[in-house]
């Protein structure tokens, strides 16, 4: 698709929804242009250079500029006024993101502030970190900061059962390597309390660990890591060296226990001796490193990554997950990953669900269904994928319809009433657009029009999109589109 005009082939409901955009009161989402501060869990000082804004529900306004420092006055009269959240600019992202994770701690175990601003707070924090640990090879310092990341995170699980489940759901699956680090975190905990390992001390270093595990790809030239196709045996070598590039770098600069360091030294050996380095088999692979090597291989296969143009939904990476059971993974932690993602995506197996007033048949008991909720308010059927698509955003000028330029998009949930996007960029609330999704083989593509009613930052390069349509689609609909199937040979392509 180009930047020419194309026509638009929607209903007359559809058209008689659109606004005019021009008239709309566009604002960003909060995390696209500000980052939330949770008032009474950052100290008054962590803010004194920044520049602090106030949200009225339609427009930010400056409160305290570097001129006049926010103190401890401001702080009290914010309280007593009852404001919850004060409001910094992207820009200033670097010494907010230091002042957070300072205060990380204290954020989390506040009774008052809501899971889902706890989970897109520790997300975000724990994401630039991440990219900070990734500019150049992490010495004492920034393993402590890992270290105390992970301690929050088993903090956040272990006294809230639907943290994963939030922390799941604002994860974005592309392919930087910082997101795949804070993903893979956040599931092997999560897994291995799951299995029983309630010991938080032993947590506390399996996060560790997993969030270092692939911290030997900083030595691996980032052209390697992106090579579009396959890979030479000599380019496979050079890969695979990132196992005992990171297991080296971390016994040099650090003491991390051996529950750490499994991770980052086995979570590619396979059951069968088919794995690498050391082609370990069964027993000979810790349980660290088998819980590890499920959860890096699901947050893989699920991931965009520049060199395949397809990715696995999850139904499709967990069922590959069992199949491959019987040889490569722990039958038993695979098992448990699956209901662990069951509980994540609030699954319901039996042949009805009640939501509200409305009985639910689902046609299958696929992974995919989410059930209704108190944070999403979701009243039909999602199903998680990556698909590719295209995205155009509309204008009504008088009354003629105006589409602008195509623009690459990921669509990564559907439902009959909405769907989710990832995009690169930020997308204004209220704002028309139409989303493309081409057919298997020849068929027509599907065009739907949606209106934004959520942009989410999460500072990793990619903003999740919510909509909404304008008209509930048929359940046909959505069961054409996410059957759409992969190119032929597609593979997962874990590097």
């Amino acid at each position: 698709m180009d930047d020419t005009e194309v026509e638009i082939d929607m209903s007359e409901t559809d058209q008689e929804n659109i606004s005019d955009n021009n008239s709309l009161d566009y604002k960003l989402c909060h995390q696209a242009g500000y980052l939330p501060v949770p008032l009474r869990s950052v100290p008054p000082e962590g803010l004194a250079d920044l520049e602090v804004y106030l949200f009225n529900g339609r427009s930010y306004h400056l409160y305290r500029s570097t001129d006049i420092h926010f103190g401890q006055k401001d702080y009290q009269r914010l309280m007593g006024s009852g404001v919850e959240f004060v409001y910094v600019s992207v820009k200033d992202h670097q010494v907010y993101y230091r002042t957070i994770e300072e205060s990380i701690e204290k954020i989390v175990s506040d009774a008052d502030t809501q899971l889902e601003r706890k989970t897109e707070i520790l997300y975000s924090t724990s994401m630039e970190l991440a990219n900070q640990i990734l500019l150049k090879p992490p010495g004492r310092n920034e393993i402590d900061r890992t270290a105390k990341m992970a301690h929050v995170t088993v903090q956040l699980i272990m006294q809230d059962q639907n943290a994963f489940s939030r922390l799941f759901e604002i994860s974005n699956h592309d392919f930087y390597t910082a997101t795949h680090l804070v993903n893979v975190c956040s599931s092997a905990i999560s897994l291995a309390n799951k299995i029983g390992l309630g010991d938080q001390q032993v947590l506390n270093k399996l996060g560790t660990g997993a969030m270092l595990h692939d911290i030997g790809k900083i030595f691996i030239p980032s052209e390697l890591l992106n090579a579009p196709g396959k890979l030479t045996n000599a380019q496979h070598a050079q890969l695979r060296s990132h196992v005992e590039l990171g297991r080296a770098h971390l016994s040099e600069v650090s003491d991390l226990p051996p529950e750490a360091m499994a991770i980052v030294a086995e979570h590619h050996e396979r059951m069968d001796g088919s794995g690498y380095p050391n082609g370990l088999k069964g027993e000979q692979i810790s349980a660290m490193g088998r819980l590890g090597g499920i959860v890096d291989t699901f947050d893989a296969m699920t991931s965009v990554r520049p060199y395949r143009e397809h990715t696995f939904s999850v139904e499709d990476a967990l069922q590959l997950l069992e199949d491959q059971a019987q040889e490569k993974f722990d039958k038993e932690i695979v098992k448990a990953f699956n209901k662990l993602m069951q509980q994540a995506l609030n699954v319901d197996n039996n042949n009805s669900k009640k939501i509200g007033e409305t009985s639910v048949q689902p046609s299958s008991p696929d992974f995919n269904w989410i059930e209704t909720d108190n944070y999403t308010g979701r009243r039909h059927l999602r199903y998680h994928f990556r698909l590719r698509a295209m995205l155009r955003k509309i204008q009504r000028v008088k009354d003629n319809l105006r589409v602008g330029p195509a623009e690459k998009i990921i669509v990564h949930n559907i439902s009959c009433s909405g769907i989710g996007l990832l995009n690169p960029k930020p997308l204004k609330l209220n704002e028309n657009i139409m989303i493309s999704i081409a057919g298997n083989d020849s068929e027509q593509q599907t065009n739907l029009t949606a209106v934004v009613i959520r942009c989410v930052d999460h500072a990793d390069g990619w903003f999740t999109i919510g909509t909404k349509f304008h008209q509930q689609q048929s359940d046909s609909l959505i069961d054409k589109i996410r059957n759409i199937t992969p190119a032929s040979g597609f593979s997962a392509d874990i590097r």
